[in-house]
C-alpha cells in the first residue's frame, strides 16, 4: 500500500467518561499517555481512539445523527480508508504526533443512547484503537498521512 495524505476532521476531548466527546480546535498528545486532559488517557495500547468521516456519512444515510466525536472517538479523518487500515500501521499528523494502530475498536453498549441499533449496525466500522509514539499537537483541518505497515516492512 502506498502512503496515503488525509485531513483530520475533528480532535475530540473530554475530561469526563461518555458520549459524545466535545470537538476542541486542538489537543497535545503524550507518549504513553494519550491526549492531555482526556478521560480516557491511560496508556498502553488504547491510548487514542479514531473514526473515520467516511463511515459517519455512511450511518447518516441511514438515518442517524452522528458526527466526529460521537462515539467517543479522540481523532476522526477523511481521506483514510478505515478497512485498509491495519495493525502496525502509522498515522503521522502534520509531521509532527505520530500513532501506531494496535487494535479494531469494539462497538460497546454506551452507544445505545445515541440509537439503540448502533452497537449492531457499526460491527466491523467501528474504529480504531492506538498508542502514542511521538506527542504533539492534533488539529481540526490537518494534514495526516497514513503508512501502511507492509509499506515499512519493505525498508
Amino acid at each position: 500500500m502506498v502512503d496515503v495524505s488525509a485531513t483530520v476532521t475533528a480532535v475530540s476531548i473530554s475530561s469526563r467518561s461518555g458520549m459524545p466527546r466535545p470537538n476542541v480546535e486542538q489537543g497535545e498528545l503524550r507518549v504513553c499517555f494519550g491526549f492531555v486532559g482526556n478521560k480516557h488517557s491511560v496508556g498502553g495500547n488504547r491510548e487514542v481512539c479514531l473514526c473515520d468521516d467516511e463511515t459517519y456519512e455512511q450511518l447518516r444515510a441511514e438515518g442517524l445523527s452522528v458526527g466526529g466525536g460521537s462515539f467517543g472517538e479522540n481523532i476522526t479523518t477523511s481521506g483514510i480508508d478505515f478497512s485498509e487500515v491495519r495493525p502496525g500501521d502509522r498515522l503521522i499528523f502534520d509531521g509532527n504526533a505520530e500513532i501506531e494502530i494496535t487494535m479494531v475498536r469494539k462497538p460497546c453498549k454506551a452507544l445505545t443512547p445515541i440509537d439503540p441499533r448502533l452497537p449492531k449496525i457499526i460491527v466491523g466500522r467501528s474504529g480504531w484503537l492506538a498508542k502514542v509514539i511521538t506527542g504533539g499537537i492534533v488539529r481540526s483541518g490537518m494534514p495526516v498521512k497514513h503508512i501502511s505497515s507492509q509499506t515499512q516492512a519493505i525498508f
